[in-house]
């Protein structure tokens, strides 16, 4: 019996409209024990078709859970389906994935995330919705406040399960799965799947059908000369990476760093030797956000710089190059930047820039995916021919930036509570305050970094006021200074 037979008629439609005829080897695993009310812990890699492997059996069971003839259903009883995502871009992904599926039926979904009007998505609850998809903070925020009904919920999901235990979700999602009822079934899935986060995982499944489509840390495509390294001091990495791009005729890259002062540093860096990029942090609000990968995505900007905030099961399908310009914090990240290339199709390809600093962590990249998968390569001639992004300070949050800093007290990075980087504390290009013209898309908004500073735009002045706006004058409570009177005649 094939897996379209066991299905709603309604989502076996929506397959064969698109022409998904044969599962993908998760699925194919996956599918037969969610169908039967399974929990699930699914490992596979990314881009392999997790999303469709718990949307499908979630969806399925809330169709067939038709409510007894002649009984009204409840706006709080109606909602009996639950998915958390780690991030707002891959809990909207998630969203219109399952707007596409239940397309025809008379099941509802929603999605809500932080950073966002909360009075919005009380009234969309208060309406009535079959499935949320949710990012965990946000969630909990709406069970504590009484808007999000919980005791109907029968469909748990958790998506980038590793994600939720291993950079601290663990509690928000441990909290809300303490909320449901016992009964519930839940489905895990993940691509990577670190030993001290298994047994976290494993404590939230009753009695799961554990499927493997690949074993933990697979990398999406590891044909040989797929993933390339090279040995590269942190100066010279804006000059490879524009050899890369222009130099090997690239389009579509998404180049990843390790801080969000570097990923504005290295977008103006590009934008200023002509090309258009694209940024995605943490500090930035949800509209700039959106708009940031809509240019990308649509093709009017060439490069997306981004944290890894944007590594972790977002489906851009115009991603063909994944450029690691600093290798991650977390081996298990590689894993999931380099399976952003190729969701579209046709070739896809990752190079990791490997500087002296980032040599222990790539050591640890390497045990992890057996280093055999990379090869290492040789820097290409003429990286003189570009620029130096800086002609008087490395880019910021390097080993070699802050040393001399550090011996001097001050914390690594900051020059006199001004925004690090080159130029005095301006992003690279920057003068007076304005834009340097360059074609950068994706402004942050002005909030509080984590170290306690402003955040401001491209190319802007620190916003911090200065002492006469911070505090009061003339000895009045607070501070400031007072005057000795002057002798009168």
């Amino acid at each position: 019996m094939s897996i379209h037979s066991r299905l709603h008629p309604i989502l076996a439609s929506r397959l064969e409209q698109r022409g998904l005829e044969s599962p993908t080897p998760i699925q194919r695993e996956a599918l037969p024990p969610a169908l039967a009310g399974r929990d699930i812990l699914a490992i596979a890699p990314t881009g392999t078709g997790k999303t469709l492997m718990y949307l499908l059996p979630v969806l399925d069971a809330i169709l067939r859970d038709k409510p007894t003839a002649g009984r009204a259903v409840s706006v709080g009883d109606r909602l009996r389906g639950l998915v958390l995502c780690p991030t707002r871009e891959l809990a909207m992904q998630v969203a219109e994935e399952v707007r596409w599926l239940i397309k025809g039926s008379i099941l509802r979904t929603g999605v809500v995330y932080g950073k966002s009007p909360l009075r919005p998505q009380r009234s969309m609850l208060a309406d009535g919705i079959d499935l949320l998809v949710g990012t965990p903070g946000r969630v909990r925020d709406l069970i504590e406040d009484g808007s999000l009904p919980t005791h109907a919920v029968t469909q748990v999901v958790v998506d980038e399960a590793d994600r939720m235990w291993d950079m601290g979700f663990a509690p928000q999602v441990s909290w809300i799965l303490g909320k449901l009822e016992p009964t519930r079934r839940t489905i895990c899935c993940t691509a990577t799947l670190p030993r001290t986060v298994e047994s976290g995982l494993l404590g939230s499944l009753r009695e799961p059908a554990r499927v493997e489509a690949a074993p933990p840390n697979t990398l999406a495509n590891a044909d040989p000369g797929t993933h390339v390294r090279f040995d590269v001091s942190d100066r010279e990495k804006p000059a490879l990476l524009m050899e890369s791009i222009v130099g090997g005729e690239r389009k579509g890259v998404a180049a990843y760093c390790r801080t969000r002062r570097r990923v504005v540093w290295v977008a103006e860096a590009l934008s200023r030797q002509g090309l258009a990029v694209s940024v995605l942090h943490g500090d930035m609000s949800q509209r700039d956000r959106t708009k940031s990968l809509a240019l990308f995505e649509h093709g009017q900007t060439r490069v997306l710089v981004a944290t890894d905030v944007a590594s972790r099961g977002l489906h851009i399908a115009r991603i063909k190059c994944v450029v690691n310009y600093d290798v991650p914090l977390l081996p298990e990240e590689f894993v999931h930047r380099v399976g952003r290339a190729g969701h579209g199709g046709g070739a896809a390809e990752s190079m990791t820039f490997v500087s002296p600093a980032d040599v222990d962590r790539w050591a640890r990249v390497e045990r992890m995916i057996e280093g055999r998968v990379v090869r290492r390569q040789e820097l290409p001639d003429g990286l003189s021919r570009w620029k130096p992004a800086s002609t008087d300070a490395p880019a910021p949050d390097t080993e070699e930036a802050d040393a001399p800093r550090a011996r001097q007290g001050k914390s690594p990075g900051a020059r006199q509570g001004k925004s690090p980087g080159p130029r005095q504390g301006k992003s690279p290009g920057a003068r007076r305050g304005k834009p340097s013209g360059a074609r950068v898309h994706g402004r942050p908004s002005t909030r509080q970094n984590t170290d306690g500073r402003e955040a401001s735009g491209f190319g802007g002045k620190d916003k911090r006021p200065g002492r006469a706006a911070r505090g009061p004058i003339q000895g009045k409570p607070g501070g400031g200074v007072k005057r000795r009177p002057q002798a009168r005649g």
